[in-house]
């Protein structure tokens, strides 16, 4: 039996997939990739802990989706979520 890593990696990579697919078929031709950070790779991105992070999820200041079990930042968002509140 996979680890819920594992499990988290491989729908990572069938939503990467999907994205791409769809993106090659936008009748315009801009070719968009979603980018999915985990809570560590937010918590570096930010200079913040994993638990600061966790915590500014559930109050909701960074918005986050589960995939898996696991929470899931779209990198995109985030940053535009940031800047929005820095500005």
């Amino acid at each position: 039996m996979a680890n819920q890593s594992t499990v988290f990696n491989e729908l990572l990579t069938e939503i990467k997939k999907l994205n791409n697919t769809l993106a090659q078929n936008n009748n315009d031709n801009s070719k968009s990739e979603v980018e999915f950070l985990n809570v560590k790779e937010a918590a570096d991105l930010l200079n913040l802990s994993t638990s600061n992070i966790y915590d500014k999820i559930n109050q909701g200041k960074i918005p986050a989706c589960e995939i898996g079990g696991r929470k899931v930042i779209n990198k995109e968002k985030l940053i535009e979520h940031i800047s929005s509140q820095t500005h």
